[in-house]
């Protein structure tokens, strides 16, 4: 137990936090320069990237690119956040002076240097010439060209241009090209491969870079606008449409319901997020009201999402009515559900008022009863205006 007067200050061993500070320093230069020293050969390896890229050699990716094992260590602005965060710690808890600490930040920005103090760039490496056993600094070979023998004291770096399926991006001092990528699947070539540039991949239209591949561009459901196309590189983005607004079809973006007071017209149907108003006059509301389903039902369809099966057999009794005409007929294969979906579609461009009218029964002998129920609720209310129109025409004696 401390007695009552004595001071943090007279506990603390300065000395021996200053040499932990200054060990820590020495720890990350040498290694650092360690790293950069290390032959070639040492850094043989491979590295897994996506599928739009092969596996790189760890030893081109190190000394090609400007960003080397120096820039980790001390180019990236989170870890030097995180010592001098540590080292502000230290100060603080130990009551260290700030020109303590200011000397050993000096000290860290000035080995920071590494090998672009000692001469050493993006254009050039250290080599020990094996024969004299001096560090020479030889050119790297240019983007294009790949090594085939290191400078020595009498001769500069000797390099060849890589054949043709072959490349190099960067200043490099690899004694081997890369091979050129090939494009995947639902990919299309965007710039061919030279000995300077791999080849360039871009997804495909309707498709997008998902992280490992090409993936088809989202489909908005029905009663969703688009916000914002899909792109190479972005997926569709999709918004519910607002109030007033629907969206039908694909892709489609949200459109303000027709007005038909506007228009002289009475509404038969009031919009929704999937279908717009349907307007129709009194006079001519009987044969509208025909007109006004068959515009109706291919997105009734869509919107409720039926069961694949259960629309198969729909489809199948579809083929029994006299409006089977209009449904193709396939060679082999299951359908899918696009298929059935254009299927219904056309024998519903084609059906009397009288198929039309019995459709809610169709569907509950198929078993989908909440799809019968919801379209015989929209039949009721056509039937309501016609009705309603037919009350109007009426003239009181």
């Amino acid at each position: 137990m401390l007695h009552p007067t004595t001071s943090r200050e007279s506990i603390v061993d300065k000395p021996a936090i200053l040499r932990l500070m200054l060990m820590l320093s020495l720890l990350l230069i040498e290694s650092h320069h360690f790293i950069c020293m290390l032959p070639l050969s040492s850094y043989k390896g491979y590295i897994a990237h996506s599928p739009m890229q092969k596996a790189h050699k760890i030893s081109n990716t190190m000394v090609s690119k400007p960003t080397s094992m120096h820039d980790w260590l001390f180019g990236h602005w989170a870890i030097w956040a995180t010592i001098w965060a540590f080292a502000f710690g230290v100060l603080s808890s130990c009551n260290l002076s700030p020109s303590l600490f200011c000397k050993w930040f000096l000290l860290m920005l000035v080995a920071s240097g590494g090998p672009r103090a000692s001469g050493q760039n993006i254009t050039t490496y250290q080599h020990i010439d094996e024969l004299t056993g001096q560090i020479l600094t030889c050119s790297r070979c240019e983007p294009g060209y790949h090594l085939v023998e290191h400078c020595t004291a009498t001769h500069p770096t000797r390099c060849a241009l890589c054949e043709k399926g072959l490349y190099t991006e960067c200043w490099n001092y690899v004694t081997e090209c890369l091979i050129c990528d090939n494009c995947y699947e639902n990919q299309d070539i965007s710039r061919q491969c030279s000995p300077s540039e791999n080849t360039k991949c871009v997804c495909k239209k309707g498709y997008f870079w998902n992280r490992f591949y090409c993936k088809r561009h989202n489909v908005c459901s029905s009663g969703y606008g688009v916000k914002s196309k899909g792109t190479p590189y972005e997926d569709t983005e999709c918004e519910l449409c607002p109030t007033g607004f629907y969206a039908a079809g694909s892709p489609a973006t949200c459109e303000k319901h027709t007005d038909c007071e506007t228009q002289g017209k009475i509404t038969v149907l009031k919009g929704t997020t999937w279908h717009n108003a349907f307007c129709a006059s009194c006079e001519c509301i009987n044969e509208e009201s025909s007109k006004i389903l068959r515009n109706m039902l291919p997105d009734f369809f869509v919107h409720f999402n039926m069961n694949k099966n259960k629309l198969e057999r729909l489809v199948a009794k579809m083929r029994q009515t006299p409006a089977s005409r209009r449904i193709r007929k396939r060679k082999s294969g299951r359908p899918d559900i696009n298929d059935l979906l254009n299927d219904i579609t056309a024998w519903v461009s084609k059906a009397s008022a009288k198929e039309l009218t019995e459709l809610p029964e169709k569907l509950e002998s198929v078993q989908l009863y909440h799809a019968a129920e919801k379209l015989e609720r929209k039949m009721a209310k056509i039937e309501q205006q016609v009705i309603r129109c037919k009350g109007a025409e009426v003239i009181p004696h």
